[in-house]
């Protein structure tokens, strides 16, 4: 009987690439009883028959991989998640699938316990942008559930425009100039950072007299720089540390549940960090419950 899981990378590659070569079969001899499938707008299914009945209707479907890159992120010895970014050429459309397959040590065979799938259709030359500009957006839209309805009027280039809040990673006033760092594009302002910040939701905290930074968007501070989802760092002065590290916690204590699309995005909020170390608070009793179950308590600092 194994005592540890097989290569779960190689797995990940054989089982998706074999399931878009129009062959579920493999999958299969991974599912168990305690399987969930979790698919963008579809229903959880649950358990080996109905997963294996599922996949066997989609036999037929079949696309070409273009390019397939995968993750592993160790949770226990006996638990480990992979994700998955796999583009698909389909008649004259270019498709972007996501997967996060977590996998079990389950009686000396590696099984997989909980799939997550979402896809996205690309304009052709646009993959890289839009990869980009979803996975930043995951963050707040589909974890942190906040509000896209806020628009900051900012001054620019003899223009107003009007800019989701929820697009702004940071502020930064560098020499005479203000810039607005979003996920896509990097802003010239015309108001000074002092007055920009009247502006800014509540979300923001200002880290620097030269930086206000979405707190949304933090993923780890460390002495003395804060690390943005991005992988860029922001400078904190030691008077201030303390207090900021306060308040850039990544609190959860409006988020009600937590679905496989949420634990995706701290999984790879989570690599992103490297060693760094993210912090959690705010937690209800069911999130805390998914987290606990998922073995994600182990690789998060939880207050």
């Amino acid at each position: 009987m194994a005592e540890r899981l097989e290569d779960t990378v190689e797995i990940a590659r054989q089982l998706i690439r074999e399931y878009y070569n129009g062959n579920p079969e493999p999958w299969f001899s991974r599912l168990c009883s305690k399987s969930l499938w979790l698919g963008t707008g579809e229903r959880t299914i649950v358990g080996e028959e109905a997963i294996r009945q599922r996949l066997s209707r989609l036999k037929s479907h079949s696309s070409r991989v273009l390019l397939d890159e995968y993750t592993r992120l160790p949770i226990t010895s006996r638990c480990e998640a992979v994700t998955a970014q796999v583009t698909l050429g389909r008649d004259s459309a270019a498709i972007m699938a996501r997967y996060s397959l977590l996998f079990q040590l389950i009686g000396g065979d590696t099984k997989l316990i909980l799939l997550h799938a979402d896809y996205e259709f690309l304009h052709h030359g646009s993959a890289a942008r839009a990869s980009r500009s979803s996975a930043y957006q995951a963050v707040l839209d589909v974890l942190l559930e906040t509000s896209q309805n806020q628009k900051l009027a900012v001054p620019s280039e003899g223009s107003t425009i009007f800019l989701p809040a929820s697009s702004l990673l940071y502020v930064e006033s560098l020499r005479s100039k203000t810039l607005l760092h979003c996920v896509d594009q990097v802003i010239e302002c015309g108001l000074s950072i002092t007055a920009m910040r009247r502006l800014l939701p509540r979300c923001f905290c200002h880290i620097h007299r030269c930086y206000s930074v979405n707190s949304k968007y933090v993923m780890a501070i460390r002495r003395y720089e804060v690390k943005i989802i991005t992988g860029e760092t922001l400078p904190v002065p030691f008077h201030t540390y303390k207090e900021v590290k306060e308040r850039l916690v990544l609190d959860l204590t409006e988020l009600q549940y937590l679905s496989s699309a949420g634990l995706r995005v701290l999984l790879a909020a989570r690599k992103a960090l490297g060693s760094g170390e993210m912090l959690v608070r705010g937690a209800n009793e069911a999130v805390m419950e998914v987290l606990e179950i998922t073995g994600f308590t182990d690789i998060l600092s939880i207050e």
